[in-house]
C-alpha cells in the first residue's frame, strides 16, 4: 500500500511539474503572438508613411498635398474650402490608422518617392529600410 501512495504522489508531481511550465491559456498564446505582430505592422506603415512625406517635403521643398496630387495614389478633396488628402493623412498616425489599411497605397507611395526625388543616400537607405520592413511583414504574414 505504501508503494502505491509513493508511485500516486510522484505521477500527481511529474503532472504538475510538466504543466508548471506551460501556458494554462495555451490557446491565447498564437492570438497574443498574432496581435503583437498586427502591431507591429501598423506601427510600421505609419514609420513608411512619415518617412515619405518628409523625404518627399525634404527633396522637393512642396507639402503631402502635392504628393498626393502628383503621385496621383491619394485621392485630394476639397473639405470646408480647403484641399485635402484625408486619406492619406490617416496614415500618419497609428490612432487613425484605418482598421483595414491599404497598405499597397503605403508601398507605392515610398517607391514613388524613391522613382521621382533627387534623395540623398543616407534618407535614401532610410526610406528603403522603411519599405523593405512593411514588405517583410506582409510576406510573413502569407506564408502563414
Amino acid at each position: 500500500m505504501l508503494g502505491l501512495k509513493s508511485s500516486a504522489a510522484h505521477d500527481a508531481a511529474t503532472t504538475a511539474g510538466e504543466n508548471a511550465g506551460a501556458d494554462p491559456l495555451g490557446v491565447e498564446a498564437p492570438a497574443m503572438a498574432d496581435e503583437e505582430l498586427r502591431l507591429s505592422f501598423r506601427r510600421a506603415l505609419v514609420e513608411l508613411m512619415l518617412a515619405v512625406v518628409e523625404a518627399w517635403e525634404r527633396s522637393t521643398g512642396q507639402g503631402r498635398l502635392e504628393l498626393a496630387e502628383k503621385s496621383r495614389i491619394w485621392r485630394v478633396t476639397v473639405d470646408d474650402g480647403r484641399l485635402r488628402a484625408r486619406a492619406m493623412e490617416r496614415y500618419l498616425s497609428l490612432s487613425k490608422l484605418p482598421r483595414q489599411p491599404r497598405w499597397r497605397d503605403v508601398l507605392r507611395s515610398g517607391y514613388y518617392v524613391l522613382a521621382e526625388c533627387a534623395l540623398e543616400e543616407p534618407v535614401r537607405d532610410e526610406l528603403q529600410r522603411h519599405v523593405d520592413a512593411v514588405l517583410a511583414y506582409t510576406r510573413r504574414h502569407a506564408l502563414v
